[in-house]
């Protein structure tokens, strides 16, 4: 570990407020200060810094610790202020105030005019936000003076609120973001945002870098790391011996086929985190509804009927996963648990080869193969791809795999072009809030941010806005479950498994979340040395 500077903390500094406490969602609280680390970035570099423009893993776990959103979702999910503080004024009215202090790394004040400027930005298509579906409810967002911002919307929207905690609610500064132009996010034009870390050495491609931001507004952090590297080897056996080694210092999203060496490593310790802690959704994206074989559901639920989810979870997972039904995971649920256990028991069936075949027997010989994505540098792409191959072959569903490099495969998420011809392909899926309305909604919903392939089905879009409007919990939670059957059945995705949250620290390094919310949670100002 690179720990140029490691020095005890005065008892002064100690005494300072963290933004989550060492407890079951952190994996320590950190008593000292490190000059340096190096952090796994998952599967690519980021292709840039504006995180609502790819809504991908790289880019989203570095723009987290640089542009702070309105509100913040801290490793216990609970949602707090954090660019401006709330109220909900009525079922479509609500009142954010800047907090005192916040500002730009330039020491420039956040402005009204900031806020609804980067509100804005998700309504102009030359912006290309990806998170523009929450703003698709909006009817306005109005300055009501220096430091006040009202948003009203269309209807009411119980989910508006826990969405800007995420992209779709990333405060930049105007003024830059207008002088920056089209290298707006590049490392020609970066950005100028509030958060504890800002932008360092970038080569694209090649090393980026983030460094701590000495004049940061909020006392509510340690910032206790002054720099973070981030690199993105993509064989596992590369990745655990890095960790092993101390060349990485820790990561995210550890490749499953690390896992079993990082489980004895001596240099740091593996964290797998609880089912109850994890957001992912591991999936297959069904990219098209009118045309090719899966237009037809009934070759969508065979495929379906055909996966092992229990092998996939336990043989390429390394048991770091369960076996998912829907895109909600147990994570997501924060409210009428009961009525939610009892809706995942009854969609958990059993893998049925018989009967999927019956069903294909039915629907007869396709005009042609689906033609299924999966990364080449992935080597858990490349598992699960064989074992989805094996089961539809095994069902007589005819495949044509197409491999694809790391960046024409995070293409096919925020490039329509890219999904040409392409029938199906991973997804390893996330929410932003606790709420597993947000997760069907982003899949099923009319224009919605996953919705790729064009799912339509006019019930489920009444019972979206039902259940968005509706404050009883337990009405709500029967509405969505009453959308999750309907998803079963009509498969937009095909879930596979969820992930738990797999975390890797160097011994000489504690503090990360073991909860989902590195996406959206200034993680990197949570760390520091035991």
């Amino acid at each position: 570990m690179k720990k140029l500077m490691l020095a005890a903390l005065s008892a002064v500094f100690l005494s300072l407020p963290t933004a989550a406490n060492a407890d079951e969602f952190r994996t320590g609280k950190p008593t000292g200060e490190i000059d340096s680390i190096t952090w796994y970035t998952f599967y690519r570099p980021a292709f840039g810094l504006v995180s609502f423009q790819f809504g991908d893993y790289p880019e989203m776990m570095i723009a987290a610790n640089l542009c702070e959103s309105l509100v913040r979702i801290n490793p216990d999910f609970s949602l707090t202020p954090g660019v401006a503080s709330w109220e909900k004024v009525d079922a479509t009215t609500y009142n954010y105030t800047i907090r005192d202090g916040a500002q730009f790394w330039d020491g420039q004040p956040v402005t009204a005019e900031d806020v609804v400027f980067s509100l804005g930005l998700h309504k102009n298509p030359e912006r290309g936000s990806i998170y523009f579906t929450p703003h698709l409810n909006v009817d306005s967002v109005t300055a009501t003076g220096e430091k006040s911002v009202q948003v009203k919307l269309q209807q009411p929207d119980n989910t508006w609120n826990g969405q800007m905690a995420g992209p779709a609610g990333a405060i930049y500064q105007k003024a830059h973001t207008e002088a920056a132009g089209g290298d707006w996010g590049t490392p020609a034009g970066l950005v100028m945002c509030t958060g504890p870390y800002k932008p360092g050495k970038w080569v694209p491609g090649e090393s980026l870098e983030i460094v701590r931001n000495d004049n940061y507004w909020n006392d509510e952090f340690g910032q206790l790391v002054r720099s973070v590297n981030f690199v993105w080897p993509q064989d596992p056996a590369t990745v655990a011996n890095a960790m092993n080694s101390g060349e990485i210092d820790g990561g995210w999203d550890i490749p499953p086929a690390s896992m079993s060496a990082l489980r004895s490593s001596e240099a740091g310790k593996l964290y797998v985190g609880q089912a109850e802690h994890a957001f992912q959704n591991f999936s297959l994206i069904v990219g098209n509804f009118e045309q090719g074989p899966l237009a037809d559901v009934r070759v969508r639920q065979a495929l379906s009927m055909a996966i092992d989810r229990k092998g996939m979870s336990k043989a390429i997972y390394s048991g770091g996963a369960e076996p998912l039904y829907s895109v909600v995971t147990k994570g997501l649920v924060s409210y009428e648990k009961d009525i939610f256990t009892e809706a995942a028991n009854r969609i958990a069936v059993a893998r049925d080869i018989e009967g999927a075949k019956a069903i294909m027997k039915d629907v007869g010989k396709l005009d042609r193969p689906v033609v299924f994505a999966h990364p080449t540098g992935s080597s858990l792409g490349i598992e699960m791809a064989a074992a989805v191959e094996a089961a539809a072959n095994r069902v007589g569903i005819p495949f044509k795999v197409v491999g694809l490099p790391s960046n024409q495969y995070g293409a096919l998420f925020y490039d329509p072009a890219a999904r040409e011809g392409i029938d199906v392909w991973f997804t390893i899926s996330f929410s932003v809030a606790r709420d597993p309305l947000e997760a069907l909604a982003d899949v099923m919903g009319p224009g919605a941010l996953f919705n790729y392939g064009g799912y339509t089905n006019d019930k489920v879009a009444d019972l979206l806005t039902r259940a968005k409007a509706e404050t009883d919990s337990a009405a709500r939670a029967k509405l969505v479950v009453e959308i999750q059957d309907i998803f079963v059945r009509d498969l937009p995705w095909i879930p596979l498994v969820a992930p738990t949250v797999r975390v890797f620290e160097n011994n000489g390094l504690t503090g990360a979340p073991k909860s989902f919310v590195y996406l959206n949670y200034p993680w990197a100002a949570d760390l520091g040395a035991p």
